[in-house]
């Protein structure tokens, strides 16, 4: 017991010191950096090396082995177990359990940027925390009445996507990235139980690029580099409580962004210009200091109440219940842009940049404060399948333990996310397997509750909801009250465990948005030697945002339109083949009276629909320690007002191995992202739309990162040199029009290609 007292306070004492790096690395140079992160791993690495090693051999069956890890952490001889063993749900889809396998070097833990982290990248003004757009377009997703400001949603937590966590001991992430001072992103996650079924989940992000106030800005008139400046900051907190016929989320979130943009470069000329010999060509700027401050603020409360009669008993036979729900949401949001000339010439420049939006000599604001009321009432009718006893084993049996995942064995199981995998035994020691024991008690225990998705038989469930949102827009001096009543519908059908087939619906009935709907159907299925297939549609038929149809700048009328709703419909089908380790992916979306925003910065409604086809494939291959994934898209698009590059990959090759006595793994390589030349948007900031241009299409270029990674236990640590391939192809990379994107050759305070990370996981 002494020996595990040290141990935990030498564990506290590492925490501790991370803590105090993390604070102080905002004013520390990179040299320092680096060096502070070898220290860091030497104490791991020997805090590691001080541990217990579990027995070997015969010594496993040793009564008096001691454990020295909690039920959520067993060892065996030479790994742990992964955080497969940290399950969560979130709101968007509460019948689906997942594990948090991130605490590897899987995943792509160096990916810091949140545009890298999705399924398939996003495009910014070049550096993290500016407005994003999507390289694969998606079908809309709305319900009701929509604003119409999706530049900054990547970075958002919403009150369906908040993880919750159901473990028996506290679970903490704590993740930090930067470059310098002026460029780093932080994250900080919580969940823990409280007596009486209380679950408490928070999460906190920050990205920041040289957030910067009025005051300062002469001071970085003249910097190295002209970069959009802002910070974006998102908070979500989960409370959860759960009984036998009663479950309630409470749930909080904001997001907040306050950005300085001054309008990318000034000419389109320069996109060819080597980089190293004109820098200060591509480094000139336009005029504008458009400043955008968006505030938004959710508070939801959704409880559920079960009938008639709740089963907690194993093997009970299989029955029909019913449920009764409710959900309220207030949300608030505040967007406030503006531009002010500071003097003559200063003013003919803006008037020249805005066009049709420069509406006042004064200056320019866009003032537009919202609130939205929400209520929905609904009720459900489930057959509950006959439930699976979970078999508690014998100390002597041989258990199905999961083993630590490598970066491929990480993404064959993301393959074969639709498919069961069965898991090579391996034999525990007696103490290990009371401890797993106990842990599949409790397990077998949450399995009775509504979370659980283990079948025998087939399964179904119906769900019909009706609900009314009341929306106050003040716009300006001009004040709105529109309102909806929407009727929703969802249908899951189970008829075996590896068939799954769901529809959704939802119109509206009355208000603003009348006629508005969307159907969808999905199909799910295990295809026998082959792998899994799911097969999508959609139809839906939707209003336009409130920003096409109305813009009130400086509180004069600057358009007011009549837009017709847009009809869209779409197929998608993917395919995971087991047997090579491949997944693909199409799609095809029909659009009929399109909206976009062209060059003057207007909506215009195009009657020519508009298809496009998208492809996509994944393949990872290992041979030995050396790994390389990629991911390819190819898209094709009918008509120049929905822009998509043709070609798009996103590549990484990697070697991956255990050094210091398999104490550490470490991965060493690059990523690529590739884009062929297409006619990237642009970008304005007063209204926070990207628009469509046809000035200039954008040269391919290269993106290569070059880092190399590390971790111990829980505790990760990267470092990265982000977008070498400019400094030897002398072309610049562009996401977005005007907007280059920074390379190797590009120093200073703002911008260092050298990024460090770290990332450390706690469950006590």
């Amino acid at each position: 017991m002494i020996g595990l007292r040290l141990l935990i306070l030498k564990r506290n004492l590492i925490v501790r010191c991370l803590l105090l790096v993390v604070s102080k690395l905002s004013t520390i140079n990179t040299q320092r950096v680096i060096k502070l992160l070898v220290l860091i791993l030497g104490f791991a690495i020997k805090l590691n090396a001080q541990q217990p090693v579990p027995p070997t051999g015969d010594e496993r069956n040793t009564p008096n082995a001691t454990p020295t890890e909690n039920l959520d952490t067993l060892l065996t001889k030479e790994q742990e177990l992964d955080t497969a063993a940290i399950s969560y749900f979130s709101l968007n889809n509460r019948l689906k359990v997942e594990s948090e396998h991130d605490s590897l070097l899987n995943n792509h833990f160096e990916q810091h940027d949140p545009v890298f982290r999705q399924e398939y990248d996003y495009a910014h003004l070049g550096f993290p925390a500016t407005p994003a757009h999507p390289l694969w377009i998606s079908p809309n997703a709305t319900t009701g009445l929509d604003l119409g400001f999706h530049a900054f949603d990547i970075y958002a937590v919403s009150h369906n996507t908040i993880k919750f966590y159901n473990q028996t001991k506290t679970f903490s992430d704590v993740f930090y990235s930067g470059s310098t001072q002026n460029n780093s992103l932080f994250e900080a996650k919580i969940a823990r139980n409280f007596a009486n079924n209380l679950h408490l989940t928070v999460d906190y992000r920050r990205v920041s690029t040289l957030f910067i106030t009025e005051n300062d800005l002469p001071s970085v008139r003249n910097t190295l580099y002209s970069v959009p400046r802002g910070r974006t900051t998102t908070l979500g907190i989960g409370l959860w409580y759960q009984g036998a016929r009663y479950e309630s989320f409470l749930t909080y979130t904001s997001h907040l962004v306050s950005e300085l943009d001054r309008g990318g470069i000034t000419t389109s000329t320069t996109f060819d210009t080597t980089n190293t010999s004109n820098s200060t060509a591509l480094l000139a700027k336009v005029n504008p200091n458009a400043q955008s401050r968006y505030e938004r603020y959710d508070y939801t409360f959704q409880h559920f109440f079960r009938l008639g009669k709740v089963d907690t008993v194993p093997n009970a036979p299989e029955h029909r219940q019913y449920k009764v729900a409710h959900t309220v949401q207030l949300s608030t949001t505040k967007n406030f842009n503006f531009d002010f000339a500071t003097d003559t010439t200063d003013l003919v420049n803006k008037q020249n940049f805005y066009g049709k939006l420069f509406s006042d000599t004064r200056g320019l604001q866009l003032n537009l404060n919202t609130l939205r009321f929400a209520n929905t009432v609904w009720i459900s009718t489930e057959k509950k399948p006959k439930l699976r006893k979970v078999q508690t084993p014998n100390f002597s049996d041989s258990l199905h333990f999961p083993p630590k995942l490598s970066a491929a064995d990480s993404l064959k199981r993301s393959f074969k996310a639709f498919r069961s995998d069965t898991i090579p035994p391996k034999i525990l020691s007696h103490i290990d397997s009371v401890a797993l024991l106990t842990k599949l008690k409790s397990d077998s225990t949450r399995a009775l509750l509504p979370l659980d998705t283990t079948t025998s038989k087939s399964a179904d469930n119906l769900e019909i909801g009706l609900m009314h949102e009341f929306w106050s827009i003040k716009d300006g001096s001009s004040l709105q009250h529109p309102q909806n009543l929407i009727g929703l519908a969802r249908f899951r059908f189970a008829p075996t465990p590896n068939i799954n087939a769901q529809a959704t619906g939802q119109i509206n009935f009355l208000g603003n948005n009348v006629g508005d709907y969307a159907f969808g159907a999905d199909f799910t299925t295990v295809v026998p030697k082959i792998g899994s297939l799911i097969i999508s549609a959609k139809n839906q038929l939707f209003s336009p945002t409130f920003l096409q149809n109305q813009l009130l700048i400086t509180d004069s009328l600057i358009w007011q339109n009549n837009f017709s709703k847009t009809l869209q419909t779409s197929f998608s089908g993917k395919l995971v083949i087991d047997i090579i380790d491949v997944a693909l992916q199409g799609s095809y979306t029909l659009t009929n009276n399109a909206i976009y925003f062209d060059q003057t910065y207007t909506p215009q409604q195009s009657g020519a629909p508009v298809s496009l086809l998208q492809l996509s494939a994944k393949k990872e291959i290992a041979v030995g320690i050396f790994h390389f994934e990629t991911q390819l898209l190819f898209q094709k698009s009918s008509q120049f007002f929905v822009p998509v590059p043709s070609f798009y990959t996103k590549s990484s090759f990697f070697a991956e191995g255990r050094i210091f006595k398999r104490g550490m793994l470490v991965r060493g390589g690059f990523d690529l992202r590739y884009a062929s030349a297409w006619f990237a948007p642009g970008y304005i900031p007063i209204i926070n739309q990207f628009y469509v241009q046809q000035t200039r299409e954008i040269a391919p270029a290269p993106v290569v990162d070059v880092f190399f990674s590390a971790q111990v236990k829980r505790l990760r640590v990267f470092i990265k040199l982000e977008n070498v391939a400019g400094a030897f192809t002398n072309r610049v990379n562009y996401e977005t029009y005007l907007y280059p994107t920074p390379d190797f050759s590009t120093g200073g305070a703002i911008y260092t290609p050298l990024r460090f990370g770290l990332r450390w996981q706690f469950l006590n």
